[in-house]
């Protein structure tokens, strides 16, 4: 159960920041400042994202050495 829940964590985070690169690449570009601004936070929350998923990855190895990780 444990090595499920690690492989779901660490998939949800790779989800989220799938989310976040999709609005980061998706939108509007009505107001070119905005979207900027926008496009910035996105690529921020993409990259924390990713870095809890490498953390978690790297962590979860630690303790259960043939845990596989597959990417969404």
């Amino acid at each position: 159960m444990v090595r499920h829940e690690m492989q779901w964590t660490v998939k949800y985070f790779q989800y989220q920041e799938k989310q976040w690169l999709e609005r980061l690449v998706g939108g509007d570009d009505d107001d070119i400042g905005r979207a900027v601004g926008l496009q910035c936070y996105a690529a921020k929350q993409a990259g924390l994202w990713r870095a809890f998923s490498e953390k978690a990855m790297a962590r979860f190895k630690v303790e259960i050495p043939e845990l596989q990780f597959g990417d969404w």
